[in-house]
């Protein structure tokens, strides 16, 4: 069979009509604000050694065109800073430097604003390391809520001990009972660990402190921390602190529970600093446990019947 075609036949194209209008082009997305923090020494990732001096580079893009100039800030290392830098062309950039001369893991937080406001436009964070003996307790010992007459086990781990070092003693003290206790351990591969373990009879807060320090040189290696340990139900009370120079004041139990206090500072600018300051009453410690958000750890205690005052605790 063949297939006929008609001499008439045309091919023909279809088109859709524009109604004399022009299509708009799409118009890109405006980018957001954005922040980077680098190192300038990429060993301090994994493991920057104590004490020496480190540089980040800071970069913030896709400034709006209405902001002229912006405020960097930074925290990390048990350290704080701030500065102010020119936007050019929807670009600003910083160097800022940070020490430590405590090893472990640390956070390096990062911040930019508008010059002048507290509206964060972006922020970026950086994990790194301060090489060196490292002290570790687990479980982590933040207990809450914990139950009276039960065995609580905490295992103090020291690591990455400097050769030379064959023993160390290990310190532990609870606030029940009131001791301090004394553990010698021979040092391992660079490191060495001991357990403790306490009970308490009665529901409250209480201290517990820890440290190691080196056997043969008192005045060498010294770690250690601190931390609050809650047996019984923890009771909530909320506050808010909402201008600079103000304070809050609130009434601790005096019968020995433990009490949570939020405070809401979100209309506090960053950069500023606090004070603790209280008359104690009772029979009974306060323990104040603050964290840090680069993962260090402070806890202050006030004695019963005392005047008590912390200054620039965050």
């Amino acid at each position: 069979s063949k297939t006929l075609k008609s001499k008439n036949s045309k091919s023909s194209k279809t088109s859709s009509p524009t109604n004399g209008l022009t299509p708009k082009p799409t118009q890109s997305p405006i980018p957001m604000p954005s922040l980077s923090v680098t190192p300038q020494d990429p060993t301090i990732i994994d493991g920057g050694e104590p004490g020496q001096t480190y540089l980040f580079d800071l970069l913030a893009e896709s400034i709006p065109p209405n902001v002229s100039e912006v405020r960097f800030e930074w925290a990390g290392l048990g350290t704080t800073g701030s500065t102010v830098a020119s936007v050019v062309n929807g670009t600003a950039e910083t160097t800022f430097d940070l020490s430590s001369v405590q090893s472990g893991p640390f956070e390096i937080s990062t911040f930019v604003y508008a010059a002048g406001s507290t509206d964060e436009l972006a922020s970026d964070s950086l994990s790194v390391r301060i090489a060196g003996p490292s002290l570790v307790v687990t479980p982590p010992p933040g207990l809450t809520n914990g139950s009276i007459n039960t065995e609580y086990t905490f295992t103090l781990n020291v690591t990455d001990l400097p050769s030379g070092v064959d023993n160390v003693i290990f310190l532990s003290t609870f606030d029940f009972p009131n001791e301090i206790n004394l553990n010698s351990s021979s040092v391992v591969d660079g490191q060495a660990a001991i357990t403790v373990s306490t009970s308490y009879p009665t529901d409250g807060s209480f201290g517990f402190l820890w440290g190691v320090r080196d056997a043969g040189d008192p005045q060498g290696l010294v770690l250690g921390g601190s931390s609050v340990i809650v047996i019984g139900m923890e009771s909530t009370r909320s506050f808010t602190l909402d201008s600079c120079g103000d304070s809050v004041q609130s009434n601790n139990t005096g019968v020995g529970s433990a009490v949570l206090d939020t405070w809401d500072i979100s209309a506090i600018p960053n950069g500023v600093t606090f004070n603790i300051k209280g008359d104690f009453t009772g029979t009974v410690s306060s323990l104040f446990n603050i964290d840090y958000p680069d993962g260090q750890n402070r806890v202050f205690e006030a004695e019963p019947s005392s005047t008590f005052t912390a200054s620039n605790v965050f």
